[in-house]
């Protein structure tokens, strides 16, 4: 869980919690895991996915999301 973090750069993460202060780049590629992504209290996040992986965005408060990704990529 990342809390009022300002930008924070991730990659590799199966779970990410952000939250209230929090802006987030994060990486998610390949198939080892599904990438859950959860943000709280007005963290955004800058998703970049590629390699067949798998996400899973809890948007709890509407919070600003961008995905960024190729064609291999499912969102569920």
């Amino acid at each position: 869980m990342y809390t009022d973090c300002g930008f924070i750069k991730l990659d590799k993460r199966k779970y990410i919690c952000l939250v209230g202060n929090t802006s987030a780049e994060i990486e998610a590629s390949g198939v080892e895991f599904v990438h859950t992504v959860v943000l709280m209290h007005g963290a955004k996040a800058t998703i970049n996915a590629s390699n067949y992986a798998v996400l899973k965005i809890v948007n709890i408060s509407g919070s600003e999301v961008k995905i960024n990704r190729d064609n291999t990529v499912v969102v569920l």
